[in-house]
């Protein structure tokens, strides 16, 4: 048995990240794993993927950990729909291209192409930096304020169209799982808090 394991928000902590991922045969990082990274030739790109989030650096990413845009990704049996990216809420108090990019949400013409491939795919899982729209309002419940982005509205988009049986979030600092109803479906929310790990067997 096989163990994925799914990572919260690293924020440039990469010894903890490390640490994490050598107790896993693969890895998806969810976001805001840092600004730097010269660590990347430890890790073997083949097991542990990052997906992008608002804290990264969209200048640096030539290397083949990172998933891309969005689209499909599959570990053993287990299928993912990706989308990266979010809003930085401090991006007034960041330097462009140094700490902040205007890249860090997806443009409209990849929104509008994201949503045609999630309507193809109806995927069962899915992760993202951000969550939907109406999850980040009951996030909002336990004492988090964030705008609402294009990303919450693009992947509320997302659900309303098919609702997955889980999605797995990070981005809001909070460890929290959430089971919501859209239409006829229940779709599992879970938001991983910074370095929070979740587990998956195959």
């Amino acid at each position: 048995m096989n163990t994925l394991r799914l990572i919260g928000d690293v924020h440039g902590k990469y010894d903890a990240y490390l640490d994490l991922i050598k107790e896993a045969d693969y890895s998806i990082q969810l976001g805001d794993l840092g600004l730097d990274y010269f660590f990347l030739s430890q890790v073997d790109y083949k097991k542990h993927k990052i997906l992008a989030g608002n804290h990264d650096n969209y200048d640096d990413m030539n290397y083949p950990h990172f998933l891309g845009d969005y689209g499909s990704h599959k570990v053993g049996n287990i299928s993912f729909f990706f989308v990266r990216g979010g809003f930085s809420i401090d991006k007034q108090w960041r330097i462009p291209n140094i700490s902040w990019w205007k890249q860090e949400e997806l443009s409209y013409a990849q929104m509008n192409q994201c949503i045609e491939l999630y309507t193809q795919i109806n995927p069962n899982f899915v992760i993202s930096h951000e969550c939907p729209k109406e999850i980040e309002e009951k996030i909002y419940r336990y004492g988090l304020k964030f705008p609402s982005s294009c990303t919450a509205k693009l992947l509320q988009t997302l659900w309303e169209i098919h609702q997955p049986i889980q999605w797995w979030f990070a981005h809001y600092h909070k460890s929290k799982v959430i089971r919501k109803k859209n239409k006829s479906k229940y779709t599992t929310f879970c938001c991983l808090k910074e370095l929070e790990t979740w587990d998956l067997y195959y």
